[in-house]
């Protein structure tokens, strides 16, 4: 059937109008949203102005702060406009042979106006010995039809099955319409049973909700009276005349479903949840938070617009300690320059003191005196001699002209306070340090030397690698030097035992032993045993660019054998 213009025009305005309607409630602020513990979201309303179809207006008893449906009268227990279900709570039939109550054999209706019995449902008859015949009407048209007999002559003891023999019978539910006929059709006997039972229930209940027990279920039903049940629940129109997505909100797809006449329902789309009626009720689900994703325990969720990602974990405890060995290499470097400075300085300053000063003076005004500053190398090829030289030599065995050769004593005054003697008429140091770094050479031979610095360097890495104090007066295992109390522990096997677990872990445990056996190896006793600087930053920056090295220590830490491997 062709339609003409002017009625073409007239249905586009009334699908228009009516998604016009339904965009304005949609939007509306104003609409009531509870009645007591119910959250009421459209397309439900308290108010005419606030639905769209009649039965989804529903009433809120303030007094009592509960909800009901208005065509109904039915108390509503939940609504869920992303499932499309309303749970209610619904009455018990009572059939009694005695003709008490409702009486025995009188049919009766279970009918629900513009709402579909969920397949989330069971129905039940409780009772004895009684012949029940149920006419289902279906949601596609048509009817469909449920017998149940009751016998309660021989009980069975605890009997859940409701298979018909223990008084209770059941049948699942599906695709059940509005309307349910409960038609009793005789009592199969008067036996004592009977007398004792006198009444028969029917009733629908969402599923698992009810699980028979007699003899308490047969005499009385526990006394219930109302059990919840779910319904199904469309909105009038099709998919297509809501294909401008003002009948369904953002982030939601239609589904038209033909359940006693056109109708269609909205659902949020995977990742979102909400009220896909809405006009921006589908909210983002943060699968990372509610724990719904499927990262594995190396990676981390990442949460997106409708679903997640998975990242690879950044490992933080090998970038820290390779932060950590970063900043320890640099500061080793900057060690090293300052010490580079501050010997050309005290070059410089001996130079001075030693009358390097007076003897250019006397070069500049004597320019033709036979005058010649020898550098080091050619002192040591003057007297055949590698080691530092303390008192006045002669030699005469390179050149023709008697040579006196001056050296001043290893002691650096920026390291020292005052000059004290010792009873070998020497000068030697008196230094101003704190305990615990202090080389402990020195305390014996009043001497620093480069060594000196070697040993505090490492009284610093074993404290960053323990998490302890150089020297602590009351510590808890009772050794108060540090460097006392790690090495007890490698020689006892037990150098894992005293590391900072807040830096150990299963990964870097071998890293952080090879680090200790260098901390160790800087704070020997005897200065000789113990690597100079340069070899501590070669080490440092080994473990820096490999990232797992082996020190490899063959006399312990009290030998002097000290060597590195990589492993590959």
């Amino acid at each position: 059937m062709l339609l003409s213009p002017k009625s073409y025009v007239w249905v586009c305005f009334l699908v228009s109008f009516t998604a016009l309607s339904v965009s304005t409630r949609q939007s509306r602020t104003d609409c009531q949203s509870t009645c007591g513990t119910v959250k009421i979201e459209y397309p439900f309303g308290t108010s005419s102005d606030c639905v769209d179809e009649g039965k989804f207006l529903l009433r809120c008893d303030e007094k009592e702060q509960k909800l009901f449906l208005n065509n109904s009268n039915l108390e509503v227990l939940r609504i869920s406009s992303d499932d499309g279900e309303v749970e209610v709570l619904m009455n018990v039939i009572s059939l009694c042979n005695n003709m008490e109550g409702d009486g025995g054999n009188k049919n009766r209706s279970i009918e629900i106006p513009g709402f579909m019995f969920s397949n989330k449902n069971q129905f039940f008859q409780v009772g004895c010995n009684i012949y029940i015949f149920y006419i289902f009407t279906t949601r596609y048209g048509g009817t469909t039809t449920f017998t149940c007999d009751t016998h309660c002559d021989s009980l069975r003891p605890v009997d859940k099955l409701c298979s018909g023999l223990n008084g209770c019978c059941r049948t699942s539910v599906s695709n059940v319409g509005s309307h349910i006929s409960v038609n009793p059709v005789k009592y199969i006997d008067w036996s004592s049973s009977s007398c004792s039972y006198p009444c028969n229930y029917v009733f629908m209940v969402k599923e698992g909700y009810f699980i028979f027990s007699e003899p308490e279920d047969l005499k009385n039903l526990r006394n219930i009276t109302r059990f919840p049940v779910i319904l199904d629940w469309t909105k009038q129109g099709t998919c297509q005349q809501a294909a401008n997505t003002s009948f369904c909100g953002e982030k939601s797809r239609c589904s038209n479903n033909n359940f006693g006449g056109p109708g269609y329902s909205c659902k949020c789309l995977d990742g979102f949840e909400g009220n896909p009626y809405a006009q921006h009720g589908c909210k983002d689900v943060d699968e990372c938070k509610v724990n719904v994703h499927s990262c594995g325990k190396h990676q981390t969720c990442k949460n997106v617009d409708g679903t997640f990602r998975c990242k690879k974990k950044k490992e933080w405890t090998k970038i820290i300690l390779l932060s950590v060995i970063g900043c320890l290499v640099g500061v080793c470097c900057v060690l090293l320059k300052l010490k580079f400075r501050q010997l050309a300085k005290l070059r410089e300053r001996r130079f001075e003191s030693n009358g390097g000063v007076l003897l250019a003076q006397r070069l500049l005004e004597s320019p033709n005196q036979c005058i010649k500053i020898f550098t080091e190398e050619e002192i040591k090829q003057a007297t055949h001699v590698t080691r530092p030289v303390f008192l006045v030599e002669e030699a005469k065995e390179s050149y023709s002209e008697p040579l006196a050769i001056k050296r001043s004593r290893n002691w650096d005054p920026d390291q020292a306070g005052q000059p004290v003697p010792t009873r070998t008429g020497q000068l030697t140091t008196l230094v101003q340090g704190t305990w615990g770094y202090l080389d402990p050479e020195y305390l014996r031979t009043r001497t620093l030397t480069e060594k000196s610095d070697v040993y505090s360097f490492g009284v610093v890495l074993l404290e960053l690698l323990s998490g302890e104090k150089a020297l602590s007066f009351n510590p808890p295992h009772g050794e108060r030097v540090l460097v006392s109390h790690i090495d007890a522990a490698f020689k006892g096997n037990r150098l894992s035992e005293v590391m900072d677990q807040r830096v150990v872990t299963a990964d870097n445990q071998a890293v952080i032993h090879q680090v200790a056996l260098l901390g160790l190896s800087c704070t020997r006793m005897c200065g000789v045993e113990r690597p100079d600087m340069r070899r501590v930053a070669e080490d440092l920056r080994g473990l820096q660019a490999s990232g797992q090295v082996v020190l490899q220590d063959e006399a312990g830490p009290s030998g002097s054998a000290f060597e590195i491997e990589e492993i590959n």
